[in-house]
């Protein structure tokens, strides 16, 4: 993992993947961004219990969830003069980066991804990049917040981003955004996790 400030799994970004993204112009800029280092997607991953079988099972396939690559963001350097203390730890450990593939059986309207999905989508990134931060041992959903920016058309190629606003103490705050890597914006969430020393 070198110095990375994530517990993330690397893993190289697929042929076939490589060739679904090769039809987006967006989508192949992003695959030569240096900054961007493909990772495994935790919750697509099929596990031996019940965990994440929602979006690794239930929302997997032509459908719905087709295909999904994630990706860590390297941080700015900081600057030189600045001071470190827990609110600044958020600059430290860049951001995450989720590319998926939406089918129309995601629908709410007609033609339109259901807004209930966006929501689980943007609990989900959040929660991802928490469970990647190596100070999170066992973190809960608080509070999510939506806000809704325009209607998301499917089928689509749609990216997510997430990284933190704040960290301080078991509390981490979190800020997403549902995007087509062209300029459109279709959903915001903010979202506050806990890390309880027990599970529930």
């Amino acid at each position: 993992m070198g110095s990375y400030p994530f517990k993330i799994m690397l893993q190289q970004v697929s042929p076939e993947m490589q060739e679904l993204l090769s039809k987006h112009a967006w989508c192949a800029q992003l695959l030569g961004d240096p900054t961007l280092i493909p990772i495994e997607t935790p919750s697509r991953v099929v596990k031996p219990g019940t965990e994440n079988s929602f979006l690794a099972q239930t929302l997997r396939g032509k459908d719905a969830i087709t295909a999904c690559q994630s990706f860590y963001k390297l941080p700015l350097p900081s600057p030189m003069n600045s001071k470190s203390d827990s609110d600044s730890d958020s600059v430290k450990v860049g951001e995450l980066q989720t590319l998926s593939f939406l089918g129309s059986g995601l629908n709410g309207h007609e033609d339109i991804c259901h807004g209930g999905f966006l929501s689980l989508a943007l609990d989900e990134i959040m929660a991802l990049i928490v469970r990647l931060y190596p100070k999170a041992l066992n973190p809960y959903t608080v509070y999510l917040n939506v806000t809704f920016k325009k209607p998301l058309p499917t089928p689509a190629v749609i990216l997510y981003r997430a990284w933190f606003t704040k960290l301080r103490g078991r509390k981490m705050w979190v800020a997403a955004t549902v995007e087509d890597g062209e300029g459109g914006l279709y959903a915001t969430g903010e979202s506050l996790f806990v890390d309880v020393k027990e599970k529930l």
